[in-house]
Formats: C-alpha cells, structure tokens, sequence
C-alpha cells in the first residue's frame, strides 16, 4: 500500500500514473500501470542527494523525463530530472530560491518552473538549471501552477484566495481573478452553538494572521454577526472548543511553547493558560466536559491531559499501545473521553479516570493525516457512531466509523461541485440534521445526515 501520497503525474504517452509518497517508512515513487497495478518503484536512494519530502511530479511532453519536486527542511529544495522508465537521475537542480517547492511544470523548451511557498514566487530555470528569473506579485504561499497558454502560467495563490495570470516571457501581471468579499479564509476549526451559530476561524483578509468569526447560518448563507480579534494575535490556532457557558477555548501551538486562549462569549479575552513541568508543547485538539473541566492533545509531549482553567493538571491519559503522535480529544456528556493517534491510525477511548475501554482501529490504514473526532449523533449517548476527518489527497473525506471501527458512510463532494477540497474540523447540528465541514478552501460545506 502507499504511504501518504503526496502527489501524483500520469504519462501523456501511455497512460501509466507516477506517485510520490512520503513517510518514514518509505519515501518513493511508485509507477502504477492503467490498472492501478505497480510495474515499478524508484527508492529515494536512487537520487542523489537521497530524495526527502517530493511535493510535486510532472513530465515532459514525451513522457521521457520525469521532474521531482523535493523539499527538505535542513537545506535548499531540488528538483530532480529523472528518466521515467528506469529511475536514472538525468540532473538535478538546486536554487537558493527554491525552499519549499509546492508544484513544478516543464514547458516544450524544457525550461522548468516551480512554484515555492516559503520564497512566495515562481522560479523559471532553463534545461540545464540556469537561472532565467522569477514571478511575483505580494504571492502568499503559492500552490497549484499550469501553463494557460503557451505564453501564461496561471498560478493558485492560495493564501491571498486569488489567482494569478503571468505573461511567460514578461513576468507581467495579465489578469487576477479572486472573490471581492471572502468571508472565510482558509478556515480549518469550527465549533457549533446550542442557538446553531458556529465559531470558525479565519485569516483576515489581508492575510496577516487568524481571527474567530461568528457565522448565523440562513441556508444557504451565512452572515458574520460576530469576530474576534485578540489584541495580541493567534500565533497559530489549532484547537477550538466551547464550555456550557458559551466561553470560547483556543489551543495556540506558538514555537517553542504552546498555551490556551480563554475567551468570554462576548468576545472579550479572559486568560492564557499555561501549563509547567512540561509546558503545552504543540497543543493541538481541546475539549470541554459539562463540570468545565479542559482537556487538550499535547501532541508535543505525546500525552492528553484534563486540566482545570487556571492550569492546573488533574489527570494524564495513558494508553496501550503507547500514544504516539496525539492530535484531537472529544468528551462525551458522561465523561467518557476520546483520543485520536494519527500514527496508528486508531481512536482510543477510555473513562474519564482512565481506565482504557476500547482502541478502536479505523479500518486498515495504517497512518492518517489531521485525525480529527467529531461524535454522532451527540456527545450525550453512549457508544456514539464516530466522524474522522481523511486528508486522503486522492479522495479527501469525513469519514462515519461505527464503534468498531465499521465503516459506515463517508461524506465528500461530488468533483461537479468542486476539483478539490481539504476537509477540517466538523459538527453535527442535529436540530437541522446537518454536518457542518469547515473546508481549507475557504468554504462551509453541509451535509444532509
């Protein structure tokens, strides 16, 4: 089986599909055949240097050279050129200006050009790795990129939620398409009020930092009615939870410690919590339970712990097998708490004092990526059906798990309502039977229960 695909080209010639993966376990590239059956497989030692997180894949129109986009954090990014059918590394390029390439494509010259999210521009080189210039018009964390026309690369800038159209030759700016008003950007938390308003996160709209956006929903709309904006800003929010009292709960994974937000339900900022020996180490998922108690995944201290508002730690959840990599927690009314592993694949669930009651595999995948609980149909039953975000880049989707680990049904969008979608946190509104899916995009997206 593939280890976390990461991205994928298929031969103009004759149809085969090359796959990137990357893990721990097996960085590679996989040729596939029409038949999704592997003829092939390229390891990371066959490149030199070794291949480290490959981001993008393409060829040339002739299906002879395969281009490898690599990222790697401890020095410069690289593109690979290598021969399709036998792995045989042909060149590789190394720029300063290239970090964290998010996509490569290859003109009928053989010029390469290569997006890059942390350099925020395009890169043009030619076929023998020559620098030839860059593309830039204020990008933030640009991804998707493809020639228009012979003479124009489009380019997804993601985090300004526009594109752009460059002219090749010129660098000039031909066009930009994006939305006059975006109410949402790039929202990944969500968390449901009994009137069925929702929190979610967004940036704003100059894309400087994170803010909370209150949304009452008239299908098929959605009104802001409330924001807010913390004098001294998220650093970088992953965790969003709501007590009986409506107070509002941010876990922030600031570097190198991380805390939570406390807020009112008028908005106004309450406290920061802290935790000591250890402090909150890359927090991610937070949870409530009906007493006010807290409960937060410290993913960088591999541990889940519940915790009172004013830090104190009354009790850390252990596990067997051994928690690995912890990223969300849920708490059902009667204190039965809920802990997602994205490194096996598995939701544990044990009392609150706990006592481990079940680990809970989910299906055969054996790693999953922002393992995110929502339970169904509410918090109050015992043995609830559970929702799992799957980040799958093939087949992104909420994914409804019975207590065994069944799966019973999967919500995702048919590919007539959108290309792509990346699936974050979710709640269940079950006066309106909805599933609410905050979507990275920019997007709220409904489900029929």
């Amino acid at each position: 089986s593939l280890y976390v695909p990461t991205a994928l080209t298929i031969s103009p010639i004759n149809g085969d599909i090359y796959v990137a993966t990357t893990d721990t376990k097996d960085t590679s590239i996989y040729v596939l055949n029409k038949n999704g059956e592997q003829i092939n497989k390229f390891n990371a030692s066959k490149f030199s240097p070794p291949l480290s997180q490959p981001t993008a894949l393409t060829m040339d129109k002739t299906a002879e050279r395969l281009y490898v986009a690599d990222r790697n954090d401890t020095t410069t990014g690289r593109i690979f050129v290598i021969n399709s059918q036998t792995g045989r590394q042909l060149q590789v390029y190394i720029n300063s200006n290239i970090y964290r390439p998010t996509a490569v494509i290859v003109d009928v010259n053989l010029n390469v050009y290569v997006s890059d999210m942390a350099t925020n521009c395009i890169i043009a080189l030619t076929s023998n790795g020559t620098f030839i210039r860059t593309y830039t018009n204020s990008l933030y964390n640009p991804q998707g990129l493809t020639f228009a026309s012979y003479t124009s690369l489009l380019l997804s800038d993601t985090l300004n939620n526009r594109l752009v159209l460059f002219d090749v030759v010129s660098a000039k700016v031909l066009q930009i398409y994006s939305s006059p008003d975006p109410v949402l950007i790039a929202p990944r938390l969500m968390a449901l009020l009994n009137s069925g308003d929702i929190y979610v996160n967004s940036l704003t709209d100059d894309i400087g930092y994170n803010i909370l956006k209150k949304l009452t929903i008239t299908n098929p709309s959605a009104n802001v009615t409330q924001i807010i904006n913390p004098k001294h800003h998220f650093d970088f929010p992953v965790g969003l939870a709501l007590d009986t009292k409506n107070q509002i709960y941010v876990t922030d994974s600031n570097i190198p410690y991380g805390y939570i937000h406390m807020f009112a339900s008028n908005g106004t900022e309450l406290d920061r919590i802290y935790t000591n020996n250890p402090p909150l180490k890359n927090p991610h998922g937070i949870a409530t339970d009906l007493q006010g108690n807290l409960y937060v995944a410290d993913s960088g201290n591999v541990r889940v712990i519940k915790l009172l508002i004013n830090g104190t730690i009354i009790q850390n959840y252990q596990t067997t097998p051994p928690l690995q990599y912890v990223y969300d927690v849920k708490v059902r009314d009667d204190g039965v708490v809920y802990i997602s592993d994205t490194e096996c694949a598995c939701v544990y669930q044990l009392t609150n004092d706990g006592k481990q009651l079940a680990v809970i595999k989910l299906e055969t995948q054996q790693r999953l990526v922002n393992l995110l609980i929502t339970l169904y149909p509410s918090s109050a039953s015992s043995d609830p059906d559970l929702l799992v975000t799957m980040a799958d880049p093939f087949s992104p989707q909420v994914n409804r798990y019975a207590p065994n680990g069944t799966l019973i049904a999967a919500y995702t969008i048919p590919l007539s309502a959108s290309t792509s979608w990346t699936p974050y946190a979710s709640v269940i509104d079950e006066k309106r039977r909805w599933l609410i899916v905050a979507e990275s995009g920019g997007r709220i997206i409904f489900f029929d229960l």
